[in-house]
Order: C-alpha cells, then structure tokens, then sequence
C-alpha cells in the first residue's frame, strides 16, 4: 500500500513539473526531474508518443550538458514507448532520431555493446539507404576507438559508395598528382583568404561525404596507407571548393594544408590552417571544432607561431569535442597536448599529473588507439 502510494506521489509530482517544464521560464532541471519521476513511478504509458516526444526533448538536452549516460537513459525510454510493429512515418521519424541518439550517447560513453546492438537496429529498420548514415558514423567511431583501423576504412569505403562517392581501392601516385592538379585548377589562382566567403553547401549527400572522407583519410593514415589518406584528404578539398561549405569543410582546409606540407609549400600549407580556424566561425562546424583543432595545432601551426601557442586550443577542442559528443577526437586532443606539451616547456612534474587526469578519461570512455599512443608518457 505504502509502495503504491508513493507511486502515485511521484507521478503527481512528475506531471507537474512536467508542465512547469514547457513554460518559457523554465529551468533544465525541471525536466529532468519530471522525467526520471514518471520513468521510476512505473504510471508513464507503456505505448505513448507523447511521451517519447519528451523523453526526445530531455535527451537531447542531457546530450548538451555532456550527460551522455543520462542522454542514453531518456532516449532509450522513449524508444520503449513506442510500437515499433505499427510505425506510421511520424512515429518511423521519432523512432529513428531516438535510436540515433541513444546508439551516439552509449558510444560516448564507452559502452560498445548497446551502441553495436542500436546501430544493427537502426540498419536492419530504416526504410532508406540515407536513414543509415549516422549509425555509420557511430560504426566507424567504434571501429576508431578500438584500433580497428581496417574494418574502418572498409566501413568508409561502402558508405562513400551509396553516397554516389566512390573511391579508388588503391590509389597510385599517379591517382594523387592528378586529383592534386585538378584541385589547383579548381582554385585558378584563388589563395587561401578567397575561399573565406565559399557558399554553404546544399546538398545534404556531400555533407555526408566530406565527414566519411575525413574519417577513412584519418584511419587510412594510421594503418600506414598513406597513398589511400592523402588521395581521400584531396577529394575532400575538391568537394568543397565544387559544393561549398559544410561541418567538415574546416578539416578539409585542414587536411588539405597538410598536403601542401608535404609537397614543401609550407606558407600555403600554414594558411590553409588559418582558414580552417576562421570557418570554424561559421554557424554549423561547431562539430568539427575538436577534429580540426588536432589537425592544425599539431602539423600546420607552428610552421610560423611557437609551438606554445598550440597548447591551449587543445584544451579547447577536447571541451568542444566533449559538448558536442564527439569523444573519439577529444580524445584525440588530449593525446595532441600530452606530446607537444613534453617538448613545448611545460613543467614536466604538472604535465605528469595532467597526462594522469587524461589517462582516466581514456578509461572511461573506452579509448583504446588515444591511450596506447600516450602510453610512452605515462607511468603506466
């Protein structure tokens, strides 16, 4: 009876606050706390689209405070609450942003096994080819996390292919000279401040593209295909400068410096990472703030700024890399600083304690390559 009444309390509660929750004035706590009211109470629908509608809502915005374990908790109770074997299109879209959501906030936070189980999910469901592209992106970040690097680049390689952007399997240097050409006569004579003003892109594929590109260029690079890497990271510059700007185009500007470095054209090369920094301003590439920070600070920077200079904005792209769930290059930012930092006149008794704040990170968000990378700096 006690038992029973206090259910019944909570859910009083629950709804109340729930609808405090949607006035203007609101607070992100009420949500939360009229959320997990009604989830403990056991009195929320067992099949309610509302319902899932608002646990969408509280997911989301536990997804902004980098509450991934929470995020996960909210989005899988909205999946629960729908009838997955009587999906009209509003309850398909509701299902599929949820599944999405929930698969990206389990990998965030380490755990592969319910992120594996909602991408299979969302693969065997989806009704169209292009449903399928964020749950790639959660394959290939786990693929990343786990040192996985040829399962990756075939991850990359398949979507690339349905994206209507094949790839040679293995390309020459003979394929390389030629796309570097085509992308200097793309440029005809433009530099690097010209494309400042490139338009936003507009075709939702090629958005898609440049981030698989970006990250089959990253894993090909760290199974040793360097020919694969740098043909990938050109194709992502042409894909800009042909349909303009996207998330990733400032890790295109970025990974297309590094080309340029490796050619010898070091103030191009420098510039180029200018230009990746100041996209980062426009509205929309706040997700390739971490990704780009490691490609410039690290290779592009100090060509011409003190290598000093680059350790702050690592600490930057982690945090960035953190409120916008990208932890595989957070991560990634982290292992940056920690190797620059041993050579770049930091204290080496307050890096230890600093690398030893990394190491945790590692752990807990299960990042295999970044934390056998650091391994040599740290008193393992």
């Amino acid at each position: 009876h006690e038992y029973e009444e206090r259910q019944c309390v909570q859910t009083a509660l629950g709804t109340i606050l729930l609808g405090m929750s949607q006035r203007e004035d609101s607070e992100d706590w009420m949500l939360f706390a009229a959320v997990d009211l009604l989830l403990d109470s056991n009195k929320a629908p067992a099949v309610d689209i509302e319902f899932s509608k608002t646990c969408l809502q509280a997911a989301n915005m536990a997804w902004n405070k980098a509450a991934f374990r929470s995020a996960a908790k909210y989005a899988d109770a909205g999946i629960s609450r729908l009838d997955l074997d009587d999906m009209d299109e509003e309850r398909y879209d509701l299902w599929l942003e949820l599944s999405n959501l929930s698969a990206e906030m389990h990998f965030s936070r380490g755990d592969f096994v319910d992120s594996n189980r909602l991408v299979g999910s969302i693969l065997q469901r989806s009704r169209t080819v292009d449903d399928c592209y964020r749950a790639n992106r959660v394959s290939m970040n786990t693929y990343t996390s786990l040192e996985d690097w040829g399962a990756a680049v075939e991850c990359g390689i398949c979507v690339l292919n349905d994206l209507g952007v094949p790839t040679l399997r293995n390309p020459s240097k003979l394929n390389i000279l030629a796309t570097l050409m085509k992308s200097k006569w793309l440029l005809k004579g433009r530099k690097p401040r010209d494309l400042e003003d490139l338009l936003p892109m507009d075709n939702p594929r090629m958005a898609e593209a440049l981030f698989f590109l970006g990250s089959t260029a990253f894993c090909s690079w760290m199974k040793g295909d360097e020919n694969r890497c740098t043909f990938l990271c050109l194709k992502m510059f042409i894909l800009t400068i042909e349909y303009g700007i996207c998330t990733d185009s400032p890790y295109a500007f970025a990974a297309y410096g590094m080309c340029m470095s490796h050619i010898g054209e070091y103030t191009l090369a420098y510039e180029y990472g200018r230009l990746a920094i100041k996209t980062l301003e426009r509205p929309g590439t706040e997700k390739a703030i971490a990704k780009t920070m490691v490609v410039v600070h690290s290779y592009l920077n100090y060509l011409r700024k003190p290598i000093q200079e680059s350790l702050k904005p690592f600490l930057y792209g982690y945090t960035s890399g953190m409120r916008h769930g990208d932890v595989v290059q957070a991560g990634y930012c982290l292992r940056a600083r920690a190797c620059i930092g041993v050579v770049a006149g930091v204290r080496l008794t307050e890096h230890e304690r600093e690398l030893l704040g990394f190491r945790e990170f590692y752990k807990e968000f299960k990042q295999q390559a970044t934390m056998a990378m650091q391994a040599p700096w740290l008193p393992w």
